[in-house]
Parts: structure tokens; C-alpha cells; sequence
């Protein structure tokens, strides 16, 4: 089987990407032969299995190029018009050979268009897929709603644990911020104003004032970068927080699971790959109630900061835990190859 997977890749090391390598890699060890076409934000990645078009033009000349394999787009964040012009063209170009994942990320800013327009527009650009795939119920409803059909939607959720190397050394920078904290705060996402992280740093700078060995790293990238930079000094956190930028996905999980404790604190979430990755780890995890939580997730209100003090605090009171890399879970992994499989046969 040939599988065109066209999606967000590494880096940065976002849920998408992270999945779109994991489902990349399974596949190559099934015997199928794959080629990505990265929709990211890093257009240098160029190889005899990777295409990064810079515009919609370049991008539909690499779908035509390959219209022999089994399309599987992945989408996250907001549905932009873009995004939905491309679905629209690959479900008019594959068509039967055609599978959506929506990651989700925007679902509580969606919404079901009122314009009748507006909301046909959605229902042709995914009902001519022969599959979406929805990480989770609510996206399932949502489209629903709009008119798609019942049989063509499947609730799968992206998430697969890939045991991965556990002897990758730190960077000095981050071995050297790490040692002694306790307990030790990570967040992983975007430095983004919808990740919420200037509420975070004003909460961990209270929580430090009885808790003077504590440390919190940020992993990720933004346009926020500055302003978070000045944020930390404003609040003289520039000894207790470390601003780690992009790791690869196994420096990551190394923090994760050698973190006490992980925040989400975002304004509006989708199916936060990073959080069920702490869940999975046995991190004890702190994630605003978006409406979309695992279980397992210590909840507190959007925005609320009070809320999320009392839960860093009483999270924080417990024993400290010994992180670990979990085993593999590939599950959700097999379920998608099943899909598409079934495609290839059309």
C-alpha cells in the first residue's frame, strides 16, 4: 500500500507532527511505503520522502504527482478556508482513496456555521472523503451536524506511545535547570496567546514563594517568545523558569517524565497530544477544562487563577514520583492502517 500523508511535520514537535511521524514510522515497519507532504511551518525539509511546497499551487502539482497513492490528510487548529479548499480538492482527486483526521484544536470556536452557506461549504469539503477521522466524540457531533454521514465518521483517537531512546543526553542548559528542582513544572505547547502561559507564569510565580526549589519548563516555539521573556523578568522568575524552545520529541518525553507535574493551561484545546502523554506516563496532570479532557486530567476553570493555584498546590503536596518511558502503545495505530487498507481496495 502507498499512503500520501499530507500534514504539519516536525519540526517543531506539535500533537500533529508527533503523530504524523509515529504514523509514518508504523507504516514503513507494515511494509507500506509512505511520502509526506508537509504542511508546516518549516519548508526546508526536502528528501526522496518528504515534500515542503511553500504555496497551494506547489502543493496540488505534489497531490497530482502521486494521485496513484492513498490520500490521508491530518488537521488541526482552525478550519481556514485554505484548509478547507484542500479537503475539497483531494475528495474531488482521490475521492473513495480519501482519509480526513481532524485533530481538533478550534472545535469550541468552530461552531455549526448559522449561514446556510457557510455550512454547506463545510459539508462538501469533508463529505466527499470516504473517511473522517475524529480524535474524539465531540468532533464526531460536530460533524454530524453539519451533514455528514454517519458511516464515513469514525471516533479514533490519534494518540499511540512510542517507546523511544531513554539515552539521548540533555543539553547542558536544561540538565543543569533541572537538577535539584522539586518539584519540577512542565508545559508543552505554542507560545501562543490561546495556551494561556502568561496566567501560568503568574501562578508559578506565587507558587514559588513557598516553594523556592521549584523550576517550570516551557517547551515549544512562538510569536510570544519576547513578551513571555520580559513576563519572566517582570516577575524575577528568570532562575526558576526555563524557556526551552523546540526539543526533539524524545527530549521532551524525557522531561515529561522526569516532571512532577504538567500544565495545561489553555483557553481552548483540542486532543491534547502532550497531555495524554503525562497521563500515560503517570505525570500527574493540570489541564483547564476545555470540555475535552481525558480522564485522569486535574481540571480548574479557563482563566481562573486561584483554581489553578489550588490545584499546583494540592498536586504539589503529594509524594514525589519517579518518571519513566512507558512501553509502546500502537493500538490506534493498527486501527488507521485498517482504514486504510479498506480505502486501497476502492
Amino acid at each position: 500500500m502507498k499512503v500520501l500523508l499530507v500534514g504539519a511535520y516536525p519540526p517543531p514537535y506539535g500533537g500533529i507532527q508527533v503523530h504524523l511521524v509515529h504514523l509514518e514510522k508504523y507504516l514503513q515497519n507494515k511494509g507500506h511505503r509512505s511520502f509526506v507532504i508537509n504542511l508546516g511551518k518549516n519548508k526546508t525539509l526536502w528528501s526522496s520522502t518528504i515534500a515542503s511546497p511553500r504555496n497551494s499551487l506547489s502543493t496540488a502539482l505534489q497531490l497530482i504527482k502521486r494521485r496513484s497513492y492513498i490520500c490521508h490528510l491530518h488537521f488541526g487548529g482552525l478550519l481556514h478556508v485554505r484548509l478547507l479548499l484542500l479537503a475539497l480538492f483531494c475528495g474531488l482527486f482521490f475521492h473513495k482513496r480519501c482519509a480526513i483526521t481532524i485533530h481538533s484544536g478550534g472545535l469550541s470556536v468552530w461552531g455549526v456555521p448559522q449561514s446556510p452557506l457557510k455550512r454547506l461549504f463545510l459539508r462538501i469539503s469533508f463529505c466527499l472523503c470516504n473517511t473522517v477521522i475524529c480524535v474524539n466524540p465531540e468532533i464526531g457531533n460536530f460533524f454530524r451536524q453539519l451533514g455528514v454521514k454517519c458511516e464515513n465518521i469514525k471516533i479514533l483517537s490519534a494518540f499511540a506511545f512510542e517507546k523511544t531512546l531513554t539515552n539521548d543526553p540533555f543539553p547542558e542548559r536544561i540538565a543543569h535547570f533541572m537538577k535539584d528542582r522539586q518539584p519540577l513544572l512542565c508545559s508543552i505547547g505554542l507560545l501562543e496567546a490561546e495556551y494561556d502561559l502568561e496566567l501560568l507564569l503568574r501562578v508559578f510565580g506565587r507558587f514559588t514563594q513557598t516553594n523556592p526549589r521549584a523550576g517550570l519548563i516551557i517547551i515549544g516555539s512562538g510569536t510570544l517568545l519576547r513578551a513571555l521573556e520580559d513576563l519572566i523578568v517582570e516577575l524575577q522568575l528568570q532562575d526558576e523558569v526555563l524557556l526551552a524552545g523546540d526539543l526533539s520529541h524524545t527530549h521532551t518525553l524525557k522531561i515529561l517524565s522526569s516532571s512532577n507535574i504538567y500544565i495545561r493551561a489553555s483557553r481552548y484545546d483540542g486532543d491534547c497530544f502532550s497531555l495524554k502523554e503525562a497521563l500515560h506516563l503517570g505525570v500527574p496532570a493540570i489541564a483547564s477544562n476545555t470540555g475535552m479532557r481525558p480522564e485522569g486530567t486535574i481540571l480548574f476553570p479557563i482563566g481562573d487563577e486561584e483554581a489553578l493555584m489550588d490545584r499546583i498546590v494540592t498536586t504539589a503536596s503529594t509524594l514525589p514520583r519517579q518518571g519513566k518511558i512507558a512501553q509502546d502503545d500502537s493500538v490506534n495505530l493498527a486501527e488507521i492502517e485498517k482504514i486504510l487498507l479498506k480505502l486501497s481496495l476502492n
